[in-house]
């Protein structure tokens, strides 16, 4: 690629998420030329995400404010922020150059900004379990994706099941689409910790009692302290067996899984990029209301390290305070919620069975992992298991890995995934054919 591609800008945000939109419209707010990077054709991210058609979301609900305050900022900005969907971040090289590539022409632009604001959102936990590869799984937060784009719920039968809150979110809005789930399998038993959950704030009690209200109009049972023991494939679907206080099966077209979500920062951090920081859940996992003051707190991180305005303003002193006051009580509400979902997923992984998948990608098994001994290397579990070396390079399958070797959270388990160049697989067209960047730059303001 020859050196005239190279395309400039003060900041490059990658996602369009609310962290991200927050953090572009902070740094434009003072004067600085910033570019976005999102993958999805509209901007809004997981939460906000908004429908293929242009219409407004009535799926978002709560959160939808924050939309539309940032639409407003981002209008009053608009001229120092380009955006390009349907393009990802590529990677970093030594250097700080920066790599982005549209997925829709198969052509890459190379960039090198005075900084970089990584806000990819989360990546959501699914537990391995017996069949959980099969076709007809997903995960709840791709099925919610496409309820929010399309706006049309699966006219098929659909089972939501794993932990968290997530669960009642998707379920209330499939109901709204006019078809309801057949069931809520819900591991842990929220119910039974009511009166921890008086301690969250207003808004979550109340996003809570409007999707239970939904649910409970429309018959859909939630079951509590149950788990999935088994996912077949028979002639009509899929067949679902259920345990805890009783032995239940449902059989269903569709099973949607869920188990938390979590930070998402995969990749490498540049050498050559001086400043660089991640904002919202990728680097907290806190939620949307989290993200929009992270976002917003990280950009005037690289504000004054861009020297934009003094490091002792008080116009900034005081908005960091608000920011980080926003960010300490939701902190608080999270945690409050983790232990209102907790689940001894340890417990669970252990007594899976040997012929369980564990790696998808490469359809690889318990049995495959414990074949390798009883204490591999990553080297070994990666090129002789061929563990984390499929698609997804273990955001799937790393944490489960690592909590069955019993070196999760250890220096040795957060290796196992690596960091390396490209972040995401690119095609050798993308490298060949390099675009021209104001021509490939598509400006994203509908809501």
């Amino acid at each position: 690629m020859s050196s005239d591609s190279v395309d400039s800008c003060d900041v490059l945000v990658v996602g369009g998420g609310v962290a991200g939109m927050s953090a572009a419209c902070k740094l434009a707010e003072w004067g600085l030329r910033v570019q976005i990077v999102e993958q999805a054709p509209t901007l809004g991210g997981a939460v906000l995400r908004r429908a293929q058609k242009g219409q407004n979301s009535k799926l978002n609900g709560v959160h939808e404010p924050i939309w539309r305050d940032l639409m407003a900022r981002f209008d009053r900005v608009r001229k120092l922020i380009s955006v390009s969907i349907c393009t990802t971040y590529t990677g970093t090289d030594s250097t700080g150059e920066i790599v982005i590539t549209n997925t829709s022409t198969s052509t890459s632009v190379r960039l090198r900004p005075k900084a970089i604001i990584v806000a990819t959102g989360a990546s959501e936990r699914v537990r391995p379990r017996l069949g959980w590869h099969l076709p007809g799984v997903m995960t709840a937060g791709a099925l919610q994706v496409i309820l929010k784009t399309s706006l049309r719920a699966p006219k098929k039968r659909v089972l939501l099941a794993g932990s968290g809150p997530l669960l009642l979110a998707v379920a209330a809005q499939l109901t709204r689409l006019g078809n309801p789930p057949l069931a809520v399998i819900e591991e842990a038993r929220p119910f039974r910790k009511f009166w921890r959950a008086l301690s969250l704030p207003a808004g979550y009690l109340l996003e809570a009692a409007n999707y239970m209200m939904i649910l409970k109009v429309a018959g859909v049972p939630i079951l509590q302290g149950r788990f999935i023991s088994r996912i077949e494939q028979y002639a009509g679907g899929l067949r679902v067996s259920i345990t805890g206080e009783d032995q239940l099966c449902f059989e269903t077209d569709f099973l949607a899984l869920h188990d938390g979500i979590a930070k998402n920062s995969y990749g490498m951090r540049p050498g050559g990029m001086p400043i660089w920081y991640e904002a919202g859940d990728c680097a907290l996992g806190l939620g949307a209301r989290a993200s929009r003051a992270h976002g917003e707190a990280v950009a005037i991180e690289v504000i004054k390290q861009l020297r934009v305005c003094p490091v002792e303003s008080v116009e900034m002193k005081v908005r960091t305070k608000v920011l980080l006051d926003v960010l300490s009580r939701e902190m608080a509400a999270q945690s409050t919620l983790a232990e209102i979902y907790s689940v001894d997923e340890q417990s669970v992984l252990d007594e899976l069975p040997h012929e369980v998948i564990i790696c998808r990608c490469e359809n690889k098994s318990l049995s495959d992992l414990y074949d390798l001994g009883s204490d591999p290397t990553n080297r070994e579990i990666r090129l002789n298991g061929r563990f984390a070396m499929g698609a997804c390079q273990g955001r799937f399958c790393a944490h489960w890995i690592n909590m069955l070797r019993k070196k999760a959270g250890t220096a040795e388990g957060d290796r196992l995934i690596g960091s390396h160049w490209p972040i995401k697989p690119i095609s050798i067209q993308a490298l060949m054919h390099e675009s021209d960047h104001a021509s490939s730059t598509e400006r994203e303001c509908s809501d």
